[in-house]
């Protein structure tokens, strides 16, 4: 989670907190994550928001290893 703060007159400041379930950084605290549903629900301030992940995609297969330096190109 990204969480970028500001008060009036000074540079936002941005932290990265690695947080559980019940763990808090600031007004912000985790209630619940629920992984199968991709959601977390958060307390930020004493409201209550849903956050909903999407799953990266992967692609047809496996990427295709790099070749090493020197090595002959493969056609």
């Amino acid at each position: 989670m990204e969480i970028t703060e500001q008060e009036v007159g000074k540079a936002a400041t941005v932290k990265k907190p690695m947080l559980r379930e019940g763990e808090r950084d600031g007004s912000v605290e985790i209630v619940s994550i629920d992984v199968e549903k991709s959601l977390v629900l958060i307390r930020n301030g004493g409201v209550e928001t849903n956050l909903i992940f999407e799953a990266q995609k992967s692609s047809a297969g496996p990427p295709a290893p790099s070749p090493l330096p020197g090595a002959p190109a493969r056609r």
